[in-house]
């Protein structure tokens, strides 16, 4: 009797270890799938998330490129950046000058959130900013690495900064020849 007891308490004690063994594969599979399938849709929506990021980069910069090319890079802007870098009596006059002839160009922009149009000398200081045009003068090599290097290396020059009040992508164009610093954020 006491044989058969302890035979039916294993066989009951086993079907129990079998059936939690059972219950937890069977937990532990649907938990892991579940934890495959979330994982997969948040990466795909990453990807998507990246390639919206990647499109719109692109688009800013094919804007930027066709703005300096056609609006900035012309020989009238570029003479008033030279005048006023050496005449320093006359760049207030200089300024009001730029700001005639570049004005409309930045509202258009400005209706497409594209936020600042700055203009720098070589040496990095500030000449006009379109979005603060009374703040000038100020040298932007130490907190603008794109500023840096856009004027020493006399090329273009696209990247992720922080702002005082903006973040944002910087797409920074010497000008050509006089290697004056235009810089259209987005």
């Amino acid at each position: 009797m006491q044989i058969t007891k302890i035979l039916k308490n294993k066989t009951y004690l086993l079907t129990l270890l079998i059936i939690l063994i059972i219950y937890l594969g069977v937990f532990y599979f649907t938990y892991y799938r579940q934890f495959q399938r979330e994982e997969y849709f948040m990466n795909q929506g990453l990807v998507q998330l990246n390639t919206q990021i990647t499109n719109i980069i692109n688009s800013y910069d094919i804007i930027s490129e066709i703005v300096y090319r056609n609006d900035i890079n012309r020989s009238e802007i570029k003479s008033t950046v030279y005048k006023a870098l050496y005449n320093e009596e006359k760049r207030g006059f200089y300024r009001a000058e730029l700001i005639g002839r570049v004005e409309e160009l930045y509202n258009e922009l400005d209706e497409y959130n594209i936020r600042q149009l700055h203009f720098h000398f070589r040496d990095g200081s500030s000449f006009l900013r379109m979005h603060r045009p009374y703040k000038y003068g100020d040298n932007l090599f130490e907190v603008r690495e794109t500023i840096r290097t856009a004027n020493l290396e006399k090329r273009k020059v696209i990247g992720f900064e922080e702002g005082r009040i903006f973040n944002g992508y910087r797409y920074v164009y010497p000008l050509d020849i006089l290697f004056h610093i235009v810089r259209v954020k987005y």
